[in-house]
């Protein structure tokens, strides 16, 4: 159910909704009860995707009046984008704002990073932009220079992502994450010898920093032989792979490459 106000005529939040008493709406419905702090909004959902933007913010106007109401917004938007088949560049007109607010802050940065970051494939500024503030937040913050850094990559401003991620790899002792990103960027360039210096230097066992981020820098290492063809470079990759796939039964991706470039090998042997 929606949620009741207190008084003598019980409401939902839908209802309210739907009389226009968007702000009231919002109290009712950071107020329903639910497990770990997250909203269930169920099928009545679909009311908050009728809702034009400022008709929404009156009702986050609602829900911030209300003690502790900012943990409840974590379930409201993931069913919001799960009602917009997953796409998160779809919620950001309604939770840009949020990003503003400290009660609210932690809460709308996952959802406005991965929007963001889709708006940046798309080549549209605003996804630059948000990255940027996020990054202007949180200066301390890796995760979110990263984040701006990937995004820079997406439209083109690879002198700036190349400056972010070679302060992060001073900082960092050449992690392998940062590794990875840097490598990207080149590899975007068209760099492609630098580029897979790195994804090596990353993948090697050796290299600071999480095991999935060396297999990663390993997989990238072994498409990017695998593509360029020369002598010596399907086996190159093959080995890169192979050392992935036998210590991770969940590497889907390089799995798929190993695939790739065995089939690509009986071909070659068939000529």
């Amino acid at each position: 159910m929606g949620g009741v106000v207190a008084g003598t005529q019980e409401r939902t939040w839908s209802s309210l909704l739907a009389d226009g008493q968007y702000e009231q709406a919002g109290q009712v419905l950071a107020a329903v009860p639910a497990s770990n702090g997250l909203v269930d909004l169920g099928m009545e959902g679909s009311a908050l995707l009728r809702l034009d933007l400022p008709q929404m913010r009156l009702v986050l106007r609602g829900m911030r009046s209300r003690t502790g109401a900012s943990e409840k917004l974590t379930g409201l938007l993931r069913d919001m984008i799960r009602a917009q088949r997953g796409d998160p560049i779809a919620i950001i007109p309604w939770i840009r704002d949020l990003l503003e607010d400290p009660d609210y802050r932690v809460a709308v940065l996952p959802y406005l990073g991965r929007g963001a970051l889709q708006l940046c494939r798309s080549g549209k500024a605003e996804g630059v932009e948000i990255l940027e503030r996020i990054v202007a937040l949180y200066p301390d913050g890796d995760w979110a220079k990263s984040n701006l850094a990937n995004g820079y990559r997406f439209v083109g401003q690879y002198d700036d992502a190349l400056g972010i991620y070679d302060a992060l790899l001073e900082k960092s002792g050449r992690q392998a994450w940062f590794l990875n990103g840097k490598a990207l960027v080149l590899q975007a360039r068209f760099d492609t010898e630098k580029a897979l210096s790195l994804y090596l230097e990353g993948g090697a066992e050796t290299c600071p920093g999480e095991r999935a981020d060396r297999f990663t820098n390993r997989t990238n290492a072994a498409v990017l032989l695998i593509s360029r063809g020369g002598e010596g470079d399907l086996d190159r990759a093959e080995q890169l792979l192979d050392s992935v796939v036998s210590r991770d039964s969940a590497a889907i991706r390089a799995a798929y490459y190993r695939r790739w470039a065995q089939r690509l090998r009986k071909r070659l042997a068939s000529r």
